[in-house]
């Protein structure tokens, strides 16, 4: 379907855009113009109509050549709108500007496949809308057992300092690679979702030591795990697992979805399983517009 516009940041509306990312079913904060201005370098749009469909694009320039790429902390983004969308995801895509020579896109992708290499990948979420005990009846019978073994003098503690959560998270190796702007970038988006009651962090407290910690974002029916780390003494006690399952259980019984943010790593995804979490798959897109190449 022809129509789509391309828009630069400048000119897009964001309420406009928000409504209509607000409006899908595939809505994640990833595709909100809050996430995007405080994480993408900078972004462009493809609008239909009146922002009756939208996709991001976060993009980049180097070496004189315009770039689309994934954004640090960032899912799938999708082409946003109310179902039934007049168009699927090839359609938009075979209209962004030509201008755009590499790209590398995280989408989950509607309709038709598409012509150009990607990448399968995958995500992990858990449906919390049931209650905790048959939620955690699902858990894998060693999580459980875990989860059982009473800590006398452990607890879990909202509201730990982004500062204190990032800085020891890189200390814990959890973020290596990440690079310090990208760290800063995830700290102003925090302090933006925490004052709109839309972000908050959770700490293990060991024998009075936090031993691990854990950033969750918040948006209409889904909950995001992340960042987190955890030091020796929280993987001996099992600290990662109970931070999750304080937020399971504090949001047991709601129409929402925990999103495990990830992962194809095998042994982080084994444990996201051991929730009960069930995979979900997008696609990393890849088209170069150079001679002899897609």
């Amino acid at each position: 379907m022809k129509g789509f516009r391309h828009l630069q940041r400048s000119d897009i509306d964001a309420a406009r855009w928000d409504a209509c990312v607000a409006a899908s079913p595939r809505a994640r904060i990833y595709g909100t113009s809050l996430f995007l201005d405080r994480m993408a370098d900078d972004w462009d749009g493809m609008v239909l109509d009146d922002y009756r469909a939208v996709l991001p694009l976060p993009r980049r320039r180097k070496y004189g050549i315009d770039y689309l790429c994934p954004m640090p902390f960032s899912g799938s983004l999708a082409v946003y709108g109310k179902d039934p969308l007049p168009c699927d995801t090839l359609d938009v895509l075979q209209q962004i500007p030509a201008r755009f020579r590499l790209w590398d896109i995280n989408l989950e992708v509607q309709g038709r496949d598409l012509p150009w290499p990607s990448t399968t990948r995958k995500n992990h979420v858990l449906p919390l809308y049931r209650p905790y005990a048959e939620l955690s009846a699902g858990f894998r019978e060693t999580l459980r057992q875990t989860l059982q073994q009473e800590r006398e003098n452990g607890f879990a503690r909202t509201g730990i300092s982004i500062d204190k959560l990032l800085k020891e998270a890189l200390s814990a190796g959890s973020l290596a690679g990440t690079s310090p702007s990208d760290l800063l970038r995830l700290k102003r988006l925090y302090e933006d979702l925490s004052v709109r009651e839309k972000a908050f962090t959770l700490g293990w407290v060991e024998d009075g030591r936090t031993v691990a910690g854990a950033l969750f974002f918040r948006s209409p029916g889904r909950i995001y795990y992340m960042a987190a780390w955890s030091g020796e003494e929280g993987r001996q006690c099992g600290a990662a697992a109970r931070l999750l399952d304080t937020v399971i259980r504090e949001y047991s019984g709601m129409d929402t979805v925990l999103d495990f943010e990830g992962s194809d790593i095998p042994g982080v995804a084994f444990f996201f399983e051991g929730f009960g979490a069930k995979p979900e798959t997008y696609r990393l897109v890849q088209r170069r517009r150079f001679p002899f190449l897609y």
